[in-house]
């Protein structure tokens, strides 16, 4: 059974306690599994995060006859797949699920789309696979769909998480050990002296240690605090202060977070630096991630919903379903101003064209649709003579 992203979140942090008439308690065990979960998950989830909202910014732009056409499909897809969602919602929990689970799944219903959080399926060699058992929340559908009913993508045969989890379990470890390194540069310890153990009172060290370290923890965790020491005790300190934390220790816990995302960014396909907010070079990271990351996921939805969208006649006749990231990526129209210029005037877009393209509403106007051509734009067999040489003007 393959369960939603939102499923994972919502069962991430749940950690074991006791009866709610006492002091929760956790052990170093659940403290440390804990733990393990929260680093795997911060650095899969930030990534899963970043590739999803990208994708979502994407447009599916629908075609008839190999025009660009907007009708009740490119609504469903660009505004409003169901009476629950955005088409924003919509594609981030699309693209939050295919990535985590390696596959989604899509239910058409009463001319809406529904993720389905969970289903079971059955694969076949020579027929339509089956998916049964699909539920949505609390909904659960009392049939079964045939893959030609819906619309399902694979992202991978083994859930990369599956992969990630192995990876950073040794970032978690890791990530523990430094962890634990920093909270015990803020402690406080010392010496304490005393004279004589009563005689004759074999247990009188593990007492004496027991009441001292109870009495110790609460002096040194107080802002303000006395100790009170009888005749023949003595404290001392330790020479080097133990509560003087360094950078050093939050260097360490900062370099292996930034690693664990590295390596789930890295398993996606997807530039590390997006993700950790790092400036320099964000343009070809931006490229980089569009055309390794982002085009595959947006090119394999476009494949999918125009295959069960239009039948093989009607996508050879120019009807289909691609996907525009051109949105994704922000265009500074002043430093294109020269590129704009010869697009227009070697004919190869229309002022409408060039406007769309640069992230502006186009105008409309039947002029705008007429595609110029400079005076110098001529065919290369005007210049030339039939014996060969060049003609003067």
């Amino acid at each position: 059974m393959v369960a939603s992203f939102k499923d994972f979140l919502g069962n991430l942090f749940k950690i074991p306690t006791k009866s709610s008439t006492s002091e929760a308690i956790v052990s170093s065990g659940e403290t440390e599994l804990f733990l393990t979960n929260a680093v795997n998950a911060a650095a899969i989830i930030s990534v899963i995060e970043m590739i999803s909202s990208l994708c979502a910014v994407a447009e599916l732009k629908t075609y008839k006859n190999g025009k660009e056409y907007k009708g009740f499909e490119w609504h469903n897809l660009n505004v409003r797949p169901n009476v629950n969602q955005s088409a924003t919602e919509f594609w981030k929990e699309f693209f939050s699920n295919l990535l985590w689970n390696g596959e989604v799944l899509v239910v058409p219903y009463q001319n809406q789309k529904i993720i389905a959080d969970g289903f079971t399926l059955t694969e076949y060699a020579l027929r339509d696979n089956i998916f049964s058992g699909v539920y949505k929340g609390s909904f659960t559908f009392n049939r079964y769909f045939t893959a030609s009913e819906v619309f399902y993508i694979k992202y991978s045969e083994r859930p990369v998480r599956r992969v990630l989890e192995d990876i950073l379990c040794v970032y978690s470890k890791l990530f523990n050990e430094a962890s634990n390194k920093y909270i015990r540069s803020g402690g406080s310890k010392g010496v304490m002296e005393v004279e004589a153990a009563p005689s004759g009172d074999i247990d009188f060290e593990e007492k004496y240690s027991k009441s001292i370290d109870e009495r110790m923890k609460k002096f040194n965790e107080a802002k303000n605090a006395t100790l009170t020491l009888f005749q023949g005790m003595k404290y001392n300190p330790s020479a080097t202060p133990a509560n003087a934390k360094s950078s050093n220790e939050i260097s360490d816990i900062k370099s292996l977070f930034d690693g664990a995302v590295t390596r789930a960014a890295q398993m996606f396909k997807f530039p590390p630096q997006l993700v950790l907010g790092e400036v320099s070079g964000i343009d070809d990271a931006v490229n980089l991630a569009l055309t390794a990351c982002i085009d595959p996921l947006l090119n394999s939805v476009s494949e999918e919903f125009s295959g069960k969208e239009f039948t093989p006649e009607e996508y050879i006749a120019g009807n289909f379903i691609a996907a525009d990231t051109t949105n994704i990526k922000h265009i500074d129209i002043f430093s294109l101003a020269a590129n704009i210029e010869k697009l227009i005037t070697s004919a190869y877009m229309s002022v409408d064209e060039v406007r769309e393209k640069s992230g502006i509403i186009p105008t409309g106007e039947p002029w705008a649709q007429i595609h110029f051509s400079t005076k110098n734009q001529e065919p290369i067999t005007n210049f030339a003579t039939p014996g060969g040489g060049e003609q003067n003007e």
